[in-house]
């Protein structure tokens, strides 16, 4: 079962490129071969691969590489990405009915878009059809109207010789609670690589000697709140502190932010050049500073907002309610969760 697969209208291709085309599969492979050696398992597909049938993708029409696209990502087990190879000359952008009325309309009445490639929903020119994107897409975009396939070689030949720029164990400080040591591990490995590991509380911290601290990069995915200066573990009931943020002096490198005030001063000097955030401490209150400011993405605490991880998150309720009513522990229990470490029945009226 492929981790991605690398989509393309192979008659298109050959089209525009004539015999140059080979040159292009050829560093195909190249990047097909890279990608294997960081673990992840590539696999090309032709859009107008004549076993679609019904599904072949058929060059002047839009809505049938839709539908060969929907199709791939079905026979292939849903992989985890979808790349697009070529620009919108052979693999076209999806048009859409803009949704903006008045004048905005009138002077773009569609929106081209590769939107409905990452939804499940069907080919459509409506918009509000693809609220729900649930695939990784993107594109290794040819030039139009360019014969000439030097400009996209190099940008796969880029890409299969790309490597993350921090080695694994030295250049970042991961924490983790134990209950969620799996989502972080492979948070760790898509940022600093197959390597990456967190510590895990408990057993570890929070007393974190300098040498441990000097890394920039500090990744902690663990229990915390705005009035507390610790973070704190999990393991089935315990929670015992895993990081102390009054304990960091004289502990970390120069440069590594700790705060608010020093991102934003980072920021405004650009010391930082920009910034991405999803977590703010007095939530849903957002700092002015950052609203002010040019170079920060702002994000209102979504990032599990993904379909299967919702999904995920509902069921994992589902679960907890019917081990409580049934007198069983609960999977996932919080300080208040109403239930005693020694298997007594749940206090039923909390």
């Amino acid at each position: 079962m492929p981790t991605k697969i690398i989509v393309t209208h192979q008659g298109a291709m050959r089209k525009k490129y004539g015999s140059r085309w080979p040159k292009i599969k050829s560093a195909v492979r190249k990047l097909i071969a890279a990608d294997k050696r960081s673990g992840i398992t590539s696999l090309f597909v032709a859009l107008d691969d004549p076993t679609f049938g019904a599904q072949r993708a058929r060059a002047g029409t839009p809505a049938t590489f839709k539908a060969a696209i929907d199709h791939a990502y079905g026979i292939h087990r849903k992989p985890d990405y979808i790349a697009i190879l070529g620009g919108p000359d052979i693999v076209p952008l999806q048009d859409m009915t803009n949704p903006i009325d008045g004048d905005d309309r009138q002077d773009d009445p569609v929106v081209p878009s590769d939107l409905p490639y990452a939804c499940d929903a069907p080919a459509s020119d409506d918009i509000s059809t693809f609220l729900g994107p649930s695939r990784a897409v993107g594109r290794i975009p040819d030039l139009p109207k360019e014969t000439d396939p030097a400009a996209l070689i190099a940008l796969l030949g880029h890409a299969a010789r790309w490597k993350p720029a921090a080695s694994a164990g030295s250049t970042f400080f991961g924490l983790s609670t134990y209950i969620w040591r799996r989502s972080t591990s492979k948070s760790l490995k898509a940022l600093f690589g197959k390597n990456a590991k967190p510590r895990l509380s408990p057993d570890d911290g929070p007393s974190w000697t300098a040498d441990e601290l000097m890394p920039r990069w500090h990744f902690i995915n663990c229990h915390g709140a705005p009035v507390d200066t610790r973070f704190y573990g999990q393991r089935k009931k315990s929670f015992p502190p895993a990081h102390d943020a009054s304990l960091l002096a004289r502990k970390i490198a120069r440069g590594t932010v700790v705060d608010d005030a020093a991102l934003i001063k980072a920021l405004k000097e650009r010391k930082i050049y920009a910034a991405g955030l999803d977590v703010f401490v007095n939530e849903p209150e957002v700092p002015k500073e950052y609203l002010d400011l040019d170079n920060v993405t702002l994000f209102p605490h979504l990032g599990s907002s993904t379909v299967h991880t919702r999904q995920k998150m509902e069921q994992l309720v589902v679960d907890n309610l019917l081990a409580w009513a049934e007198g069983k522990p609960p999977l996932t229990p919080v300080p208040e969760t109403p239930w005693s470490p020694k298997n007594s029945p749940p206090n039923r009226q909390a």
